[in-house]
């Protein structure tokens, strides 16, 4: 009796043995896509064509572009008419005095208040020369970044400026 059951044993383990090795293979899991390829930033490259004392370009106290504003922008519209693969960023500074009476009363709330609209009128003036306005924004910075002290009445006008940057992919 010991010997039929290690012969059944044999046989059922034999069988199984067999009925493994035919037995299909299940479908194997496809390995997950790879992750989307993320591009860090894209290398640009910064040229200014144009800095303007805010002086020069606006009245005081003011953020309608004046008759030589208008002029000394009639010099680079050539230049952002053929741009091609550019972005061009218009930048509004002020100095760091905060804005007076007369500007408040037109809604002006402060400094990057104010370099945001003169900003805004040099982009609305060149648009109006025929510039591409996909390529064309402003941005005001207010008082931040000075090129100059502001401890001095010189260092203030310099301050106060547009600066017309293009901004180009480096392939």
């Amino acid at each position: 009796m010991i010997r039929s059951r290690s012969a059944a044993a044999a046989l059922f383990l034999a069988a199984a043995l067999i009925l493994a090795a035919c037995a299909p293979t299940p479908p194997s899991v496809p390995p997950p896509p790879p992750p989307p390829v993320v591009t860090g930033p894209e290398a640009i490259s910064e040229r200014t064509l144009l800095t303007m004392a805010a002086d020069l370009a606006f009245p005081p106290g003011g953020y309608n572009l004046t008759r030589a504003g208008r002029a000394k922008l009639d010099e680079i519209v050539p230049a952002l008419q053929i741009l091609q693969n550019a972005k061009v960023v218009v930048y509004g500074y002020t100095d760091d005095h905060p804005v007076g009476r007369a500007l408040k009363a037109k809604g002006i709330v402060d400094n990057l208040d104010l370099s945001s609209k003169r900003g805004n009128e040099v982009v609305r003036y060149l648009l109006s020369k025929g510039v591409d306005p996909n390529i064309i924004s402003a941005k005001g910075r207010g008082g931040t970044h000075p090129v100059a002290s502001n401890d001095t009445r010189q260092g203030r006008a310099q301050n106060r400026r547009i600066e017309v940057l293009v901004e180009t992919p480096i392939s």
